[in-house]
């Protein structure tokens, strides 16, 4: 009988054990389960301009064409105004000017847009078969799509218009009009 009465009491100790690791194991694993996790911080947003325009306008010394005011190139922030005859084929006129990011974010130049309009300004026209009218990079290759101009930075762009040379005679035109071009970034 005492032999019975021991494998009960070892038997007891057993499950005591086992029931309070149990214990433990079920509280540590609430614990940890009912943790809550938090991210505390920060954000500082500085202080961002945006300021995009053109600047130092160069005239080609080579031009041909006939200026029309005292005044040959007027700028303001965003625009560059000229006006010229071109009176025979091969007549040209044409600029560099900076555009200029002067800014603190960087800008992207989606295209460059030539745009044609009557004298009265308003109305958009294609662009007639006799006139050659570019807006490239200073070393005359294209705009490409999508340019990056970093915050504080300038770059050249080269401007011409022309009286193509190589038309036919039925081409030419027969009397004096006015052209608005515009190029917008």
């Amino acid at each position: 009988m005492r032999h019975n009465n021991y494998r009960f009491k070892k038997t007891k100790r057993n499950y005591s054990l086992l029931l309070g690791v149990l214990l433990l194991g079920i509280s540590m694993g609430y614990a940890i389960l009912s943790t809550s996790l938090n991210i505390d911080g920060t954000s500082t947003i500085s202080s961002t301009t945006w300021n995009i325009h053109w600047n130092n306008i160069i005239e080609n010394e080579d031009n041909t064409a006939t200026t029309n005011q005292a005044t040959k190139i007027e700028t303001d922030t965003t625009t560059a105004t000229f006006n010229v005859t071109l009176a025979k084929p091969g007549d040209f006129y044409e600029f560099t000017i900076d555009a200029v990011n002067s800014g603190t974010i960087d800008a992207m130049i989606d295209s460059i847009s030539n745009k044609v309009f009557e004298s009265n300004g308003t109305t958009e026209i294609n662009l007639p078969n006799y006139i050659n009218y570019t807006v490239t990079y200073r070393d005359g290759i294209t705009v490409a799509p999508k340019h990056l101009l970093e915050a504080s930075k300038t770059e050249r762009y080269k401007i011409r218009v022309e009286f193509k040379r190589d038309i036919e005679a039925n081409q030419l035109h027969t009397e004096a009009t006015t052209i608005k071009l515009c190029s917008s970034r």
